[in-house]
Formats: C-alpha cells, sequence, structure tokens
C-alpha cells in the first residue's frame, strides 16, 4: 500500500526547488564574476521557456522515487541519523526531491552524450 502524505509532497517539491537554487545560484555566480547585474523575473521568464520540459522531468521522477522509497529512505536514514519520528519522512521525502532531481539532470546529460 502506498502511504504518502502531503507533508512527503511538500517535502519533496522543496527538495526539487533546492536543486533549482543551486542552479540559479550557479549560473548567478557567472553574471557575479563579471560584475553583471541580472535580473532574477527575467532570468526566471527565460529558464523556464528553456527547461519546462526538465521540470516535468524531474516532478515525474521524484514521484516514481517518492511511491518507490519513502520507507526505504526513512530506514536509510535512520540508520545514520537521529532524526525525530514525524520527521524522518519528512526528511526523507525532502531527500528524495532533491535525489531525483539530481538524478534526472544526469540522465539528461549521458542521454545527450549517448546520442553523439
Amino acid at each position: 500500500m502506498i502511504n504518502i502524505t502531503i507533508a512527503d509532497v511538500i517535502a519533496s517539491t522543496v527538495g526539487i526547488l533546492l536543486w533549482w537554487v543551486l542552479v540559479y545560484s550557479m549560473e548567478k555566480d557567472k553574471f557575479d564574476d563579471k560584475d553583471e547585474k541580472m535580473k532574477f523575473g527575467a532570468w526566471c521568464t527565460a529558464w523556464f521557456n528553456k527547461n519546462n520540459d526538465n521540470i516535468l522531468l524531474h516532478f515525474i521522477l521524484t514521484g516514481f522515487l517518492l511511491v518507490m522509497g519513502v520507507e526505504n529512505t526513512k530506514a536509510l536514514l535512520s540508520d545514520y541519523f537521529d532524526v525525530p519520528e514525524g520527521l524522518n519522512g519528512v526528511g526523507a521525502s525532502g531527500m528524495i526531491g532533491f535525489s531525483g532531481s539530481l538524478v534526472s539532470d544526469l540522465l539528461k546529460k549521458l542521454i545527450k552524450k549517448v546520442k553523439k
């Protein structure tokens, strides 16, 4: 039986957003190195227009991993971290969201290399 709560969905979405914040930060560093300003709204619009297919991939893969692995990830985290019982599922879901985005980007890059 699948036992995914709204907290799991929210935490996994925050994990995905963390990945996207890291991507934004990395791209902003390029502007900072040149002492140029980067408008956040313009960047978001351009990024969304270029990456809307990636967003779909991130959510689908994260959803798949969430269905498959919340309980397994909770068990893994409890072996290494002393997380309170109510928060271990949220932490596992956030980790799944972040990992789903990481894997999505890695798979896309791998597919690009294979197609060449």
